[in-house]
């Protein structure tokens, strides 16, 4: 089983961990255009959970390989809410999801 693990988030507009930041939700997406919320990592696999404007989530999907990080997937949710976005993202990291561009899932 793979070891999940857990990336503190740094605020995209100061720079700051986002538990030391003192920006707001508003200022953020104002100046950045998303709020990054989670990161979901194994060795392979990175999904990362956003917030964007009018409270749409969404995930950027990653994969590794052969020490190379690509950018798989991009997806936005505006039907959903945040549970499903970090539903998601757990599912790609624990290889339930996957894109038809992942290396991976081509293997199996």
């Amino acid at each position: 089983m793979e070891r999940k693990v857990y990336l503190a988030i740094e605020c995209e507009v100061c720079g700051k961990a986002r538990v030391n930041c003192e920006c707001t939700l508003e200022e953020t997406l104002l100046k950045a255009g998303r709020v990054d919320l989670h990161t979901y990592i194994t060795e392979q696999r990175r999904a990362e959970v956003f917030l964007y404007d009018k409270y749409i989530f969404g995930c950027d999907y990653y994969e590794t390989v052969d020490g190379v990080e690509t950018l798989i997937a991009s997806e936005k949710y505006e039907e959903h809410g945040e549970q499903y976005a970090e539903d998601a993202a757990e599912n790609y990291v624990g290889k339930v999801k996957n894109f038809e561009n992942n290396n991976e899932s081509k293997k199996a």
